[in-house]
């Protein structure tokens, strides 16, 4: 990437102390974790973590091969 559009389109593989973890969505497995790529959007984020203004919603689509099994829909549109 070109340093110039490192500011204005910054990526996690530049390690630096304008990112940094906001939240673990799902502590009790390998989840997905919100990142902050600028220290404004970081600081953000965790003040609405912070403050309850954030609510998880889990969704899930399982499909099974098994007899027996049956799916309630799908949440991925074809």
């Amino acid at each position: 990437m070109h340093e110039a559009d490192r500011e204005q389109y910054p990526n996690l593989f530049d390690v630096d102390q304008n990112y940094g973890l906001c939240h673990r969505l799902d502590r009790e497995t390998s989840g997905t974790v919100l990142v902050g790529v600028t220290k404004k959007s970081r600081t953000q984020m965790r003040e609405c973590f912070h403050r309850h203004y954030v609510r998880k919603l889990c969704a899930w689509n399982v499909q099974s091969k098994y007899q027996g099994f049956k799916t309630l829909g799908s949440l991925i549109q074809d």
